[in-house]
């Protein structure tokens, strides 16, 4: 996946809060104590590696917040830091004492992100996974994508965007998620369109062309063609000259019958005044008479 829970909280700061019965717990209300420096969190009986722990995601301490999870060191410790400017950007101290007990919890939207992750590598003409041995000519998969920071922003919008509509779906109509949906829906098509295929591909791979039409199964001789009135006529020599003939007989517009009158209908307009009786007309200066 190129995104990750903590792209979706940048994007959406209180999605954790009101889309919280929408994500998939891993971790409730489980003892840890904040390791020295404040950037790590310690566990006593719990395996972080069963649970599916990975660096992204968005822990929340009772009491201090949300934090995200920079790395996953042993099966009992986690490296957390405060919400960082970028995923390389180094970590950020907890606003916590070390030794000091806190209760964790991590919920996840990892299954509506890899949905939004199948759905823009389709968009786009990508097969998931690592290139098998024999690939097929003409094919593009995940692993050849350089930069993937590239596509994470239009696979978090997609994201949130499947987020937010199976949200609504529980609520009443017009609610405000059923518009954040829709306004999610747009961005992740905007942002589809200003990401080029090449731009994210190894030099070496071009973005998969349409197969040319395969040939008429009539031969070269016989193919066919529309004339230039419309009609569909076999590319022969023998029947050129009847093309050309039908061509010139082609039909024209007939004349209207003599019955039927080309003058423009005039419609009589009549106002009238009080009582139902037409008004009466006002002097002009044609009915003054002569000096």
């Amino acid at each position: 996946m190129f995104a990750t829970d903590r792209d979706l909280w940048i994007l959406e700061p209180r999605l954790f809060d009101d889309i919280a019965f929408s994500a998939q717990a891993r971790l409730t209300n489980q003892p840890a104590t904040v390791g020295a420096g404040s950037l790590a969190l310690n566990f006593t009986g719990v395996d972080l590696a069963t649970l599916g722990l990975m660096p992204g995601m968005v822990i929340a301490l009772d009491g201090y917040g949300r934090f995200e999870i920079t790395e996953v060191t042993s099966a009992t410790a986690l490296g957390v830091s405060r919400l960082r400017h970028a995923h390389d950007a180094p970590a950020i101290p907890l606003p916590i004492a070390p030794s000091t007990e806190v209760s964790a919890t991590v919920i996840t939207f990892a299954p509506q992100i890899e949905l939004a992750h199948r759905t823009l590598l389709a968009t786009l003409g990508i097969e998931p996974g690592v290139v098998p041995d024999g690939p097929p000519e003409g094919a593009v998969y995940a692993s050849q994508i350089l930069n993937p920071e590239a596509l994470a922003r239009a696979e978090a919008l997609s994201a949130l965007h499947t987020i937010y509509s199976s949200a609504s779906a529980l609520l009443p109509a017009h609610d405000i998620h059923a518009e954040r949906a829709a306004m999610y829906a747009r961005r992740a098509a905007d942002q589809r369109t200003r990401t080029p295929l090449t731009s994210i591909l190894t030099t070496t791979v071009s973005p998969t062309s349409p197969a040319p039409h395969p040939p008429h199964a009539s031969g070269a001789r016989d193919r066919s063609s529309f004339s230039p009135c419309g009609r569909r006529w076999p590319r022969s020599g023998r029947m050129r000259g009847q093309r050309r003939s039908r061509c010139r007989s082609a039909p024209k517009f007939r004349a209207a019958p003599s019955h039927l009158s080309c003058e423009p209908l005039t419609p009589t307009l009549t106002r009238k005044g009080r009582g139902g009786q037409p008004p009466t007309p006002r002097p002009t200066m044609r009915d003054l008479p002569p000096p």
